[in-house]
């Protein structure tokens, strides 16, 4: 955050030059200085904060459809934070003991992962060090160079990225404990490159904005990739059910229902979007299933999920394939409205190799995946469009 004229001069850059932020007026708004201006006068009174207060109003990422406001309590805020800290103090503990935990946070203080995180750390006295634009790569090589750090947040196409850039070469990581996902699958291919590159494995967990962030998480010390989201953490229940709500053995996959001192009060300004049922589990709209260790396993978004002929394909399934390609980046695959199967499927393959051909990309699909799940279409882009977090917007693709 800027003030002055640096700030003017920023926010000018960002709204007119680089059209990275919508027009937009907010009828009615107060800025900050004349806000505190207008307080000087008032005698101030000490806040008394009830536990079910709505201490944050926490804006989903709208990778799916229009954004909601999840109301998450003084509560939910410190039972993620604790849920948190008990996931992380095996990591802390099993390394000489720093005076304080530093963790390098490559994503916007406003979304919920970064927000969880960074009050845990500050719990425990730590430091995180905000790189606010995780397209920015270099500034995020230049954040973990400044000092040693502990722990790390990011997304597979974080991690992919900082892997192709070519100073990546340069950080010292004798003093990270551990490396966090989210938001997005962890790649096989991904994890593997991540860790002879750190010597560390990528810790995968699971949260929403709903949860405060927390949900689940691979226990430490990591033993390696699992193509799991880890166990839920301590005080979640998590239960994954069918359509008509009946809890399912394991390994079959279906919805993901919490139910956590984490997961929010409801939606701000919308009770009529009610997602628990009367035993207080929230439905999260995630597919997964669930091993007889309690490992829980994404599948992929309910509303993601591409029905051909019949058959129900996971974009995820086919992401993971692709990935594997030599020549690809990365790489989406959506679902596309067809007279002969109902939907097909269609993939936008970002390239490292401008040689890569779809005739390749379809030999590859045809030794990895079924007939139903290979792509109807192929097309190249230049890049995937994402959320500011690096999460992509599948609904734009769909649009092209």
């Amino acid at each position: 955050m800027f003030g002055g004229l640096k700030g003017a001069v920023a926010d000018f850059k960002l709204r007119h030059i680089d059209k990275a932020v919508p027009p937009y007026r907010l009828p009615g708004s107060l800025r900050l200085k004349a806000l505190l201006a207008r307080g000087k006068s008032e005698p101030w009174q000490r806040p008394d904060p009830a536990p079910g207060d709505t201490a944050v109003l926490q804006y989903t990422g709208g990778t799916t459809g229009i954004v909601k406001a999840a109301m998450l309590s003084q509560r939910n805020v410190l039972a993620a934070m604790r849920m948190s800290q008990a996931w992380l103090t095996p990591a802390l503990e099993a390394a000489p003991k720093v005076a304080a935990p530093v963790g390098i946070m490559p994503l916007p203080l406003h979304h919920v992962y970064t927000l969880y995180t960074t009050a845990m750390l500050l719990a425990k006295g730590g430091c995180s060090v905000q790189v606010p634009n995780p397209r920015d790569l270099g500034s995020l090589i230049a954040a973990m160079k400044a000092q040693p750090f502990d722990l790390m947040t990011g997304l597979n196409t974080l991690y992919a990225g900082l892997m192709a850039h070519p100073d990546i070469g340069s950080v010292d990581w004798s003093s990270a404990r551990t490396f966090i996902a989210g938001g997005t699958s962890t790649h096989r291919h991904t994890a593997e490159a991540w860790h002879k590159l750190t010597g560390h494995w990528i810790a995968e967990g699971w949260g929403m904005s709903e949860t405060c962030g927390a949900g689940t998480c691979n226990p430490f010390p990591v033993p390696g990739f699992n193509a799991s989201i880890g166990l839920p953490l301590p005080s979640a229940i998590i239960e994954i059910r069918d359509e008509d709500g009946t809890a399912l053995p394991t390994d079959m996959p279906g919805e993901i229902w919490i139910k956590s001192e984490s997961v929010m009060k409801g939606y701000w300004n919308k009770p009529e979007e009610d997602p628990f049922d009367d035993r207080g589990f929230m439905a999260t709209g995630d597919i997964a299933t669930m091993d007889a260790q309690g490992f829980v396993h994404i599948v992929d978004r309910k509303k993601d999920m591409i029905l051909v002929s019949g058959f129900n394909v996971y974009p995820n399934e086919i992401e993971d394939v692709l990935s594997d390609l030599p020549g690809v980046l990365e790489a989406a695959a959506i679902g596309i409205p067809s007279d002969r199967t109902g939907e097909a499927v269609r993939v936008a393959v970002v390239r490292t190799d401008p040689d890569l051909t779809e005739q390749q990309v379809r030999d590859h699909c045809a030794q990895h995946l079924t007939n139903y799940k290979r792509p109807a279409e192929v097309i190249f882009v230049d890049e995937l469009p994402k959320t500011p977090v690096g999460k992509i917007l599948r609904r734009k693709l769909r649009d092209a």
